[in-house]
């Protein structure tokens, strides 16, 4: 396990925590041993399964890795705002919360490409989809304990 695990998902057999100050992702087997750990970038925070990739937000390099879970390659990166924290899959997209530049980013998970930014959504921090919205939680320090509907 690497170092501050933060965010953990499943993939429908193994557990991937994302080891914020590690750099790293370490996939775990399902009696909780380490299979393996793989770079990705600056302070991974949380993390998004879509089917076949594990989607890592890396709140420190601005970006997204994307790894393929049958071989653990980097399929992509994609650039997205400033501090991304949450992520979540929508069942066709991933939507992440930029902390820092207050927006959430939409994108196309076959392709990797961004679809639209939601803006004005001060101190994004966590995203969830409920099969019909994306939910966004606000980072307290911010503006205090609100959720947005966008």
């Amino acid at each position: 396990m690497g170092i501050a695990p933060i965010g953990v998902t499943f993939d429908g057999t193994h557990i991937w925590v994302a080891n914020n100050s590690s750099n790293s992702v370490t996939e775990l087997n399902e009696s909780g041993s380490v299979v393996r750990t793989v770079s990705v970038g600056t302070n991974p925070r949380y993390l998004a399964f879509d089917g076949t990739n594990m989607w890592v937000a890396n709140f420190g390099s601005n970006n997204v890795a994307v790894l393929n879970v049958s071989n653990r390659a980097l399929v992509r990166t994609v650039s997205v705002g400033t501090n991304p924290n949450g992520i979540a899959f929508d069942g066709t997209n991933m939507w992440v919360a930029n902390n820092s530049s207050n927006t959430v980013t939409k994108i196309q998970a076959a392709t990797g490409h961004i679809l639209g930014t939601s803006t004005g959504v001060t101190g994004a921090f966590a995203v969830a989809f409920d099969g019909a919205n994306v939910w966004v939680t606000n980072n307290p320090n911010s503006v205090g304990n609100t959720v947005s509907k966008l």
